[in-house]
């Protein structure tokens, strides 16, 4: 931008900051010491009465002021710009840099290397936090697996050891009454141990499901998320209605799908625990440049700004989905209030998808559990 500039705009660049202060006070007060000199001159001064005199200083006064503050404000606009940047980053913007300042070479090279460090920061925060979700995946896929190869099998296993018992103790015909109503005791006893051990099951595969489904690794994404909003939201008597415009066969790159999956888990889990909403819309899209992911439900609503500050002392929920599509190079926006529902909204760059027919095992994809 500066191969543009006139001559003596670019000379006025290079001058220091202190040089440009010092102008600009010299030229506020030549127009206030003109005026004055030239009344002096023609003796209109001292004509002045003292109302006139007092009324002609406050002019002359404010003149200064508000010359003064305009010729400084242009002055420091650039480092007035360098403020607004630190005040978004303050505010959780980490996408936000330093505009390009062509007026002022030292606050150039402020911006410059404010930038410089801001890009470092942001590639060292992605990679740590990427690290992070990747560690937390895997920790989830790892608790998952020794749940289903574990406790599941072993709980299994009881089941059918408790029905094997109850089944010897039915031949009741050889014993006296006493005997018998021991027995039906003991089966009674058995029969309800064995339902608590299948609810156990039932409640552990849940946990599984929602630890690392498998459904996600071997089918993709929207069958995944299908099968969640259906196992998750048809107990609540919840409606889920899907809008997909991606054609279900196409697979995203496992980071986006893992991602994705879990703004949308995350999302339904708010909406179950809190929303109670009676229907959610959830719209899918994919242009040629970007990636939309729409959950909308029609619940109480909340006030996104104090539930940000909730999670600062201890939730993840609200930031852990802006994290992660922030990882992807894309942003979350949540829109709610009270009585009004709420609205998640997230859009990603496009990524690469591939067709349906991958082999999940080839692609590291699939999963023998659960």
């Amino acid at each position: 931008m500066s191969d543009f500039m006139p001559p003596f705009l670019r000379r006025y660049a290079r001058w220091s900051m202190i040089y440009k202060v010092l102008i600009g006070s010299l030229i506020t007060l030549m127009p206030p010491l003109l005026m004055t000199l030239i009344l002096g001159r023609r003796g209109v001064i001292a004509r002045f009465s003292t109302g006139e005199m007092v009324l002609f200083g406050v002019v002359v006064l404010g003149s200064l002021a508000y010359l003064n503050y305009v010729s400084l404000r242009v002055l420091f606009q650039p480092l007035f710009q360098l403020m607004d940047t630190v005040g978004r980053l303050q505010e959780g913007d980490y996408r936000a840099r330093a505009p390009v300042i062509t007026l002022d070479r030292e606050l150039s090279r402020v911006g410059g290397i404010l930038n410089l460090v801001l890009d470092n920061l942001d590639r060292s925060r992605r990679y740590t936090a990427s690290r992070i979700m990747e560690a937390l995946e895997r920790e989830r896929e790892r608790i998952a697996r020794e749940l289903h190869d574990e406790t599941s099998q072993a709980l299994t296993t009881l089941i059918i050891n408790l029905q094997v018992a109850m089944s010897s103790l039915q031949n009741l015909d050889d014993l006296d009454e006493g005997a018998r109503e021991k027995l039906r005791s003991v089966c009674s006893k058995l029969s309800a141990t064995c339902e608590l051990t299948e609810d156990t099951l039932e409640e552990i595969r849940k946990l599984i499901f929602d630890l690392r489904p498998s459904i996600l690794d071997d089918l993709g994404l929207i069958p995944a998320m299908r099968w969640y909003a259906m196992n998750k939201l048809e107990s609540d008597e919840v409606e889920a209605r899907f809008d997909v415009q991606v054609n279900d066969s196409d697979r995203l790159p496992p980071d986006a799908e893992t991602a994705l999956f879990r703004i949308f888990q995350e999302a339904i889990t708010n909406l179950i625990r809190h929303a109670g909403a009676s229907r959610v819309d959830v719209r899918m899209k994919m242009s040629d440049s970007t990636l939309i992911l729409e959950v909308c439900d029609n619940g109480a609503g909340f006030h996104p700004d104090s539930a940000a500050s909730a999670e600062k002392e201890g939730g993840l929920g609200l930031f852990g989905m802006k994290e992660r599509a922030n990882l992807l190079g894309g942003s979350c926006a949540i829109d709610s209030s009270p009585g009004e529902g709420t609205a998640i909204r997230v859009e990603i760059p496009r990524p690469q998808t591939t067709g349906g027919d991958e082999d999940p095992v080839t692609s590291g994809r699939g999963r023998d559990w659960p």
